[in-house]
């Protein structure tokens, strides 16, 4: 029974998540980049351009670094010369790098990988109304549909859901909320899930994250 329950409910929530994606593509048509997006787009396809990884040359290694622009090691790096604060965005280059190998390059492929980034948090609401929401499945189902259908009516959550790395900032904050929220009462608040998916995961998605959630890790390990 309690297997039969799950399974309905992942196929529900599976089938929100579809839904709004699939309205986003649809209702929502890959614009020009601004200049942020511009900047990581470009450093998405510098990256997955590169003809190897470690820097080559007959110099020093820092001096091969520096001046092998063909390599992985070089591209990445080079970035943060440029921006430093986008040390803070290395999850989010990398999960857009690979969402690009699906979604294709340019600003299109960027659209529809923020498109599928954005929906990942309506997701992971559901996923809480699910666990936290004792009510019987139809209520349970409701809710969920209302939360996403208001959440889809937000202008600035909808019309921004395909303008970049933003979006995974702000599911990886839900994220950390959530498992701030499972952990709050427990004797140990920070364990090893919390550590890597509720901070640092994260704190390198946005700079915004890092400087919200950096006293839960000063607290722990400085305090």
């Amino acid at each position: 029974m309690q297997n039969k329950s799950l399974r309905h409910n992942l196929v529900f929530v599976g089938l929100i998540f579809f839904l709004l994606l699939f309205l986003k593509i649809n209702f929502l048509e890959p614009t020009l980049p601004g200049i942020d997006s511009s900047f990581y787009i470009n450093w998405i396809n510098s990256l997955k351009t590169t003809d190897h990884f470690f820097p080559k040359g007959n110099e020093s290694f820092w001096l091969n670094l520096i001046n092998d622009s063909e390599s992985f090691c070089n591209q990445f790096l080079r970035r943060f010369y440029n921006n430093f604060t986008s040390i803070f965005n290395i999850f989010s280059i990398f999960v857009f790098t690979i969402l690009s190998f699906l979604t294709g390059d340019g600003y299109e492929g960027f659209h529809l990988s923020s498109l599928i980034v954005s929906s990942l948090s309506s997701l992971l609401i559901s996923v809480y109304i699910l666990e936290n929401y004792n009510k019987n499945n139809f209520r349970k189902y409701l809710l969920i549909f209302l939360v996403n259908f208001f959440y889809l009516l937000n202008f600035s959550n909808f019309y921004y859901s395909g303008q970049g790395v933003h979006n995974l900032g702000i599911f990886t904050l839900l994220l950390s909320l959530y498992f701030i929220h499972k952990n709050y009462k427990k004797k140990i608040f920070i364990d090893n899930k919390l550590f890597v998916f509720g901070i640092i995961i994260p704190m390198f998605s946005h700079s915004i994250n890092f400087l919200f959630l950096s006293p839960f890790f000063f607290r722990n390990y400085f305090i």
